[in-house]
């Protein structure tokens, strides 16, 4: 698929990102476009992507719109003897504040797949109805079809069928209304490393202590029937009850005994700071056999000083010929918070080990694992729910020359939550992989057979159904049982050096048990690729995939059609001279049957390198896309123009830059379910109507770019860039402007030094409340291999 995907964290900043498809990069504007703002990455026809490919982005989150900043970094290191050495570091960011008030703002949470439905359990609540997006590993998830979410508890549960796989990123983008305190934003992190080394022993020791930042805002939250049982023998009237969340809001509160409403005040009364709750009558009808009184009600925002500021760090390394064994101690206070918490994955305390051992140069065993407690979603601040984590791996590998190459590997997982009986997820994976490189052939066999245990609770009996906030001890087990078996064969035939075949087969199969409830599911991929060198100037290449997916049947009891894609591109690359070349790809996809209206599509893509003049380079691509849904009226036309030119003027280099994305005739073009197929038909007719009258287009994206760089001295050269990009259309226009003035030192052939300043100005044409300004100072390190 050609995207979307999307990126974990936003915003990204500008020009930082490096794409590799097989660890192959892929270039900027050409092969791929993406929106810096929002994360989301699409690829351009020249680019191929099947589902077996391993596509990789590394990129820099921006601090942008966050109230401005400085940040500060000093780092000293001294070594005391040859085999001793300590330092210290600081880091400081001061300025970030922001100012009390009820807002509303984007939250991003990110899970740890399991291969099981969840329940996952979003950080913030209550949640804007609509606002949120879920993904796995990048792939968009369409709501209520792949997944269920409680806006009032934020519990995400996905549908049978849909669940994110084992080691699979689950990133969902949603918004909140929070009141939050006052905060001058300004906090550090001061640390020191000690570090030891003798006769391939390494031990270190890092400690860190870190201030601001400590505070949790917490949003309103709204509690639905938490439940209390009378004490037998005391009287109702001098029993007290304490709600377990605080304060609570004013006259948000409803109490019943049984079935029965009680009247504020004069049947019973209800501390708000406090939280105690007392029956101020006698007659009220009770019963101390089960839970009595029912207490519905809503807590206020309010910030909460988390306690510790402190982190702790122990590290061991051991290394010889034949044996190798690490292993790491850390422990986190709740209260230690980092600069930025993009990516960082909150470890409560942790213990980490490995160990190998090669007894002959052939072969190998090797073992590691981690017994870990952390927060339930480990990238948040948040900790009320906490989990013990068991990760272990043993593995044997046996490597000869011309011989195939073995490897057998057995993973185990445990994951409790603390504090409950049986709670938890399990699963063992053992993988066989066997690898065969010898000219002019490459292969590679993967077996794998996963087992998985799930024991939640389900809150309700029906798990689509809205929800208490926390469990209750009475709520029933959600059981889930799989086994997910798969394999893959990869070959790579290259004959000469004019022609490279490949193939990739692939199947899978889960066969799953959810409370009592069998389901069966499995689906086959196949691959084949040529690439023929005609002549020394003009090469040719093809790629065919199909996926298929067979009929299910859900938990639930819903059926989800069989589903066949088939994806076909020929492309064509002539270097009419040594300083003209031309390429051309055409690419076709085919959908049918699954969930969704079936669709056909066609992209046609060019691009064209001319270097008319020593000085001068000249790059320019287009590419336009026509999707056509089959059963249903609808369709979308996108297109694509970009250019780039490179100008060297004297010992000056002059670099521009032009990209315009716009769509054209974008009507009904949802994908639709089937089922719904005719009933929708009219609405969308209705709505090709509307669109035509009113020549309703896509969105228009232009992005205008220029950087000019001149060497000062040997080592030395400065930079000037700018850069405007424009958009305009769903779900408002905007515009953002960045100014910047750099150097670059380059100390050697590989290593530069860079230091840059830019001023950033961003409007939306209707919102004013996401206009901000920024200001950067940047030094950057980089080594070029």
């Amino acid at each position: 698929m050609s995207g979307p995907y999307y990126l974990t964290a936003t915003p990204v900043v500008e020009l930082s990102e490096v794409v590799t498809v097989n660890d192959l990069p892929k270039e900027r504007g050409r092969e791929y476009t993406l929106d810096y703002q929002n994360g989301i990455l699409n690829f351009t026809s020249t680019s191929i992507i099947s589902p077996a490919d391993r596509v990789t982005v590394s990129y820099e989150v921006s601090v942008n719109g966050s109230g401005g900043g400085r940040l500060t970094a000093v780092r000293g290191f001294y070594p005391i003897t040859d085999a001793l050495s300590v330092g210290a570091t600081h880091i400081q960011l001061n300025g970030r504040g922001s100012a009390a008030g009820s807002t509303q703002r984007d939250e991003r949470d990110q899970f740890l797949g399991t291969g099981t439905p969840g329940p996952f359990y979003l950080t913030y609540r209550p949640i804007v109805a609509q606002s949120e997006t879920v993904t796995i590993n990048g792939v968009l998830q369409a709501r209520g079809t792949a997944y269920t979410l409680d806006n009032t508890t934020g519990r995400l549960l996905f549908t049978n069928g849909k669940e994110p796989p084992p080691g699979s990123t689950v990133v969902v983008r949603y918004a909140v209304t929070q009141v939050t305190a006052a905060s001058s934003g300004d906090r550090s992190v001061t640390g020191v490393d000690v570090n030891w080394a003798q006769r391939g022993l390494q031990l270190g020791l890092q400690a860190a202590k870190s201030t601001g930042g400590g505070i949790q805002n917490i949003g309103a939250e709204q509690v639905k029937d938490e439940q209390f049982t009378v004490q037998a023998g005391i009287p109702v009237t001098q029993q007290v009850f304490r709600l377990r969340k605080t304060p609570v809001q004013p006259n948000s509160d409803s109490v019943r005994a049984l079935a029965l409403p009680l009247i504020r005040g004069t049947e019973y009364s209800l501390n708000y700071q406090t939280g105690e709750l007392r029956i101020l009558r006698a007659d009220i009808p009770i019963s101390n056999l089960g839970p009595t009184l029912f207490v519905s009600y809503s807590t206020e925002a309010r910030s909460v000083a988390l306690q510790g500021d402190s982190a702790l760090a122990l590290t061991a390394n051991y290394g010889s010929e034949k044996v190798a064994a690490n292993a790491a101690y850390r422990r986190v206070d709740p209260g230690f918070s980092p600069i930025e918490r993009a990516g960082y994955r909150n470890v409560r305390e942790g213990l980490e080990w490995g160990a190998s051992y090669m007894p002959t140069s052939e072969l190998t065993f090797s073992t590691s694992g981690d017994n870990t407690t952390l927060p339930y979603n480990p990238y948040s601040s948040v900790d009320n729910i906490l989990m013990e984590e068991k990760n272990r791996t043993y593995g044997v590998e046996y490597r000869r020359e011309d011989w195939p190459a073995l490897s057998l590997r057995r993973t185990t997982r445990d994951s409790t939550q603390i504090g409950t009986e049986g709670l938890g997820d399990t699963s063992v994976t053992d993988s066989l992989s066997i690898t065969w490189d010898k000219s002019p052939l490459t292969a590679s066999l993967n077996l794998n057979q996963r087992e998985i245990d799930t024991r939640q609770l389900r809150y309700s009996t029906d798990p689509y159904q809205p929800l208490p906030d926390t469990p209750q001890t009475t709520d029933p087990i959600y059981h889930y049982r799989a086994t997910t078996s798969d394999a893959s064969l990869n070959l790579n035939y290259t004959p000469n050096d004019r022609l490279n075949i490949g193939a990739n087969l692939a199947t899978n199969r889960i066969k799953a048990d959810t409370d009592g409830v069998a389901t069966t599911s499995s689906g086959r991929n196949a691959q084949v690729s040529a690439n023929y060198r005609v002549t020394d100037r003009l090469t040719l290449n093809s790629n065919l995939t199909t996926t298929k997916t067979d009929a299910t049947r859900t938990a639930s009891g819903s059926d989800v059609p069989a589903q066949t894609s088939t994806d076909l591109s020929v492309g064509a690359d002539w270097q009419a001279r040594e300083n003209l070349s031309v390429g051309l790809n055409y690419s076709t996809n085919s959908a049918r049957g699954g969930e969704y209206s079936n669709s056909d599509s066609t992209m046609l893509a060019a691009n064209i390198w001319w270097q008319p003049a020593s000085r001068v380079s000249l790059n320019g691509y287009w590419n336009r896309q026509d999707l056509n849904y089959t059963d249903i009226l609808g369709s979308s036309v996108n297109n694509m123009l970009g250019a780039s030119a490179q100008v060297s003027l004297g010992k000056a280099t002059i670099n521009l830059d032009a990209q315009r994305i716009w769509g054209e005739n974008s009507f009904g073009v949802a994908q639709m379910f089937q089922s719904e197929a005719q009933a929708q038909r009219q609405v969308v007719l209705a709505q090709v109507a509307e669109d035509t009258a009113a020549t309703t287009t896509g969105n228009k994206l232009t992005t205008l770019a220029a950087k000019v760089t001149y060497p000062v001295a040997d080592k030395h050269e400065i930079f000037v860039a700018g850069e405007t990009l424009r958009n305009s259309g769903f779900p408002s226009g905007s515009r953002k402007q960045t100014l910047g003035l750099g150097w670059n030192y380059h100390l050697t052939d590989q290593l530069t030094l860079t230091l840059n300043a830019q001023q950033l100005n961003y409007k939306d044409d209707v919102n004013n409340n996401l206009d901000y300004n920024a200001r950067h100072l940047n030094a950057q390190l980089s080594w070029n291999f």
